[in-house]
């Protein structure tokens, strides 16, 4: 067949519309499409064209979460929302994954898994040993993007579980999660993996980052540039209630002139806001009593 001769000649390199062009050179008139559809009946093709992958159904964005966070990133507050994301990293052993889930409220990683499958097993053991070691938080809103991991029945049965609300950015803007673009951006920067020899090696590594330097020594420019631990026990130490001694704040006369008036805290709830309504009637029928009799004496 001159198709298939034309196509040996030039090191099976050539694809349907350069063949059609040799042919067109010797004479041949043929239309190009015959001789694309001679080519994929034959199977012949360039080398280098790889077979393509058949694309996944893609879940309509109807099924997804609403975006509770809407880019409210605020420091301040602990365990109300936490955000997760996943990254891949290439290892001289092949690919390893990593599942993070991040403390808005103080930028800490409390959970983190490691796999070289991303499946939904992978997010939802960093999400259990991130609930493990925050003491499983009431009114917690978990935000991710709408990953088919973060979709699926096990990941979204285990938030009902423990009553967390899900939120899921929007497709295709990575504003959303911005903060988890931030710190892997931060981690692949300053954690070189290409020196490291194995898998094992890599993932020690990515643990001891995380848990040893990220979570208690890096500063960080959103919180005072302190540390996620010590950013916490700051929060904790503002939460504390402080005690006042009470009776031994003194307002107004003393206790024992006639004008005294026990102070506001220590009065009942229904005379406080008739107590200095009652010492000004006080005041006045005393000064009314004294201008009377200073013109008495006039008189006289």
């Amino acid at each position: 067949m001159l198709i298939q001769e034309i196509h040996e000649q030039n090191h099976n390199r050539y694809g349907y519309r350069r063949i059609h062009n040799e042919l067109d050179k010797k004479g041949i008139k043929v239309c190009v499409n015959t001789v694309r559809r001679i080519m994929k009946v034959e199977n012949i093709k360039p080398w280098y064209v790889k077979k393509r992958r058949k694309a996944s159904s893609i879940q309509p964005e109807s099924l997804a979460a609403p975006n509770r966070i809407k880019q409210k990133f605020k420091a301040g507050k602990l365990d109300s929302a936490w955000l997760a994301d996943m990254t891949e990293m290439e290892t001289p052993d092949g690919k390893l994954y990593l599942a993070i889930v991040e403390d808005m409220g103080s930028r800490m990683v409390v959970g983190h898994a490691m796999s070289t499958r991303i499946t939904a097993a992978l997010p939802l053991q960093a999400l259990r040993n991130a609930l493990k070691k925050r003491g499983f938080p009431k009114k917690l809103t978990l935000h991710s993007d709408q990953g088919s991991q973060y979709r699926s029945k096990l990941y979204q049965q285990e938030l009902k579980k423990h009553g967390a609300s899900c939120s899921m950015s929007r497709r295709g803007d990575c504003y959303d999660n911005a903060l988890m673009e931030s710190f892997f951006a931060t981690f692949k920067r300053e954690l070189d993996l290409k020196k490291l020899q194995t898998r094992e090696e890599t993932m020690q590594a990515i643990f001891e980052f995380i848990e040893v330097y990220y979570n208690r020594k890096r500063a960080h420019s959103s919180l005072e540039y302190k540390s996620p631990e010590e950013y916490e026990s700051l929060l904790k130490l503002r939460k504390k209630p402080i005690k006042k001694n009470i009776q031994s704040v003194k307002k107004g006369p003393a206790l024992g002139s006639s004008f005294a008036v026990p102070p506001r805290a220590l009065r009942p709830r229904w005379t406080r806001g008739t107590a200095n309504l009652r010492t000004r009637r006080q005041g006045k029928s005393q000064t009314r009593s004294r201008v009377g009799t200073r013109m008495a004496l006039k008189r006289e």
